[in-house]
């Protein structure tokens, strides 16, 4: 039997013409099983009042402090990530005010979802381990690449969607979905492919499935946008910046950390064909900056693993 290329899948599955059919599609399937998704654990109530609270433009960022001190453990969690090399932060935080200050509030509300989202799913095994470990470890590549573009913005937005690119899959995990679990295992080593698999066993993919769930629990656009399609680049690039941009480099930085997860060789032709590639083009990124990333995601990888522990 001959292998049909990813992008001929992605074309017969949604259509050249028409991706709306398909969005509708997905929602109808989401929607078929929200009975089980019912159940899943809600987003922390402290990091809603504090994504209400930025959505407003004249918020102050002393409400933004208050509310996530009145979460100890949440606040504690938010100045070990403000305070790692992630971060580049030359003098460490003491307080959320300074983190705030800093870092900004914004960064600190994009940093208070990412970890209050990982926080829920932290008593996974096995294969939601290596999820979630896959989400922490993709989350440090990107930001180190989205330091490389000409955006101040793009580090933290960057490091949000890529800590939650893959949230769709822990959130079909939770509802217990033995076989789903075992289709995971079985495209591990792999970037753009099971994607395809859940389609046609769901009806839907993890990423349509994380951006929905991102929208409705009220974090900002685009990262519901980039989650949502990182595994739909043509579409993603249609629209432009950011959007087009974060998704370039979320892909890059994901088979970057599939590769050192899976103990595969680094070296300068990967980083070559990569660079050569449309996400790298996308994203602006030369064969330099990539390289660049591959020698420090091993240690970058580790020392996020170590904070989301």
């Amino acid at each position: 039997m001959v292998k049909l290329s990813t992008s001929v899948l992605e074309e017969l599955w949604f259509g050249e013409d028409d991706p709306a059919t398909a969005d509708a599609k997905a929602a109808q399937s989401i929607a078929a099983h929200s009975a089980e998704l019912e159940g899943l654990r809600p987003f922390p109530v402290v990091v809603q009042k504090v994504l209400a609270c930025v959505s407003h433009p004249d918020f102050r960022m002393e409400q933004v402090r208050d509310l996530i001190e009145e979460d100890p453990a949440l606040a504690a969690r938010i100045l070990r990530v403000a305070n790692s090399v992630a971060f580049q932060t030359r003098v460490p935080c003491a307080s959320i005010q300074e983190a705030i200050v800093r870092l900004g509030a914004r960064t600190v509300t994009d940093l208070a979802s990412g970890m209050a989202a990982m926080t829920a799913f932290s008593d996974l095994n096995g294969a939601g381990k290596a999820v979630r470990e896959h989400c922490v470890g993709t989350a440090a590549i990107v930001r180190a690449l989205a330091y490389r573009l000409d955006d101040g913005a793009a580090p933290a937005v960057a490091f949000l969607a890529g800590l939650l690119h893959d949230i769709g899959k822990l959130l079909i995990m939770q509802t217990r979905h033995h076989t789903y679990a075992e289709l995971v295992r079985a495209s591990a080593g792999t970037t753009d492919e099971i994607h395809l698999r859940e389609r046609e066993f769901l009806g839907y993919d993890h990423a349509v499935l994380g951006g929905h769930v991102l929208a409705k629990w009220g974090l900002p656009e685009p990262v519901p946008n980039v989650v949502a399609w990182h595994h739909q680049p043509a579409r993603a690039y249609q629209q432009g910046v950011p959007v087009a941009v974060l998704v370039a480099i979320l892909r890059i930085a994901d088979v970057i950390d599939t590769l050192v997860c899976n103990d595969k060789a680094i070296d300068g032709a990967m980083a070559k064909r990569l660079a050569g590639g449309p996400d790298a083009v996308h994203a602006g990124l030369c064969e330099r900056d990539i390289a660049a990333a591959f020698a420090e995601a091993p240690r970058l990888r580790g020392e996020a693993l170590m904070l989301f522990r």
